[in-house]
């Protein structure tokens, strides 16, 4: 994903493009639903869910990769296993072997060499820094969107849990992307092979199957 959002934000604004790519991935999910009824006692579970899942992940995530290079971006998901570690110890009672622990921390201190690399480099604060800063932020979104997904599992299949987060993902994205589509009006009459990429790889491949796939497994 990070190589070719990089090159599509190019020529689309992030947020329109969140708000598109989750919301028209919710509309192709209607059709595959089963149930779609939430019992009122999960309804802020399942708003938690699009929140770490869509609006923290994906939103820090684009931030992210718009201040530093997309090689960064998939280094700093290495920081994804430790921060679930965590997460999924102290909020779902869960263990690990040694092996795993220590592999995750390897993991970890190239994150820290990375982000202290920008520091160095630039002599202090750079956007370079806080690009890399938000995507390690971005990943803990990542954390809340496994922990929540565990918790409503039992209660209802992948395809509702998928398609709730989307809409709520892209719900909670979108004054901001009504935001950028006022203060540029005019990307949309320039829309060229890079915004329609994005769109699409992010409707199909970074949306649809890769959320289904990860809620479902």
């Amino acid at each position: 994903a990070a190589p070719i959002f990089k090159w599509s934000i190019q020529n689309i604004p992030i947020f329109p493009l969140i708000f598109v790519r989750f919301f028209i991935a919710s509309i192709f999910l209607i059709p595959f639903l089963k149930k779609t009824e939430i019992k009122l006692k999960d309804f802020f579970k399942v708003i938690l869910l699009g929140f770490f899942g869509i609006t923290i992940n994906s939103g820090l995530f684009f931030l992210g990769i718009s201040l530093t290079s997309s090689i960064n971006a998939g280094i700093m998901a290495a920081a994804g296993p430790i921060f679930t570690i965590l997460g999924a110890h102290l909020f779902l009672k869960e263990n690990y072997k040694p092996q795993v622990i220590l592999g995750t921390v390897v993991g970890l201190m190239g994150v820290l060499i990375i982000i202290t690399q920008s520091f160095v480099k630039s002599g202090g604060f750079s956007l370079d820094l806080l690009g890399n800063l938000l995507l390690v932020a971005s990943v803990w979104g990542t954390v809340g969107h496994e922990i929540m997904v565990k918790k409503l599992q039992n209660k209802y299949d992948s395809v509702l849990l998928t398609y709730a987060m989307f809409l709520v993902g892209a719900l909670s994205i979108l004054p901001f992307a009504y935001l950028q589509l006022t203060q540029h009006p005019e990307f949309l009459l320039h829309l060229d092979v890079r915004g329609f990429t994005g769109l699409g790889f992010g409707i199909l491949f970074s949306s649809l199957a890769a959320y289904f796939l990860w809620n479902w497994g």
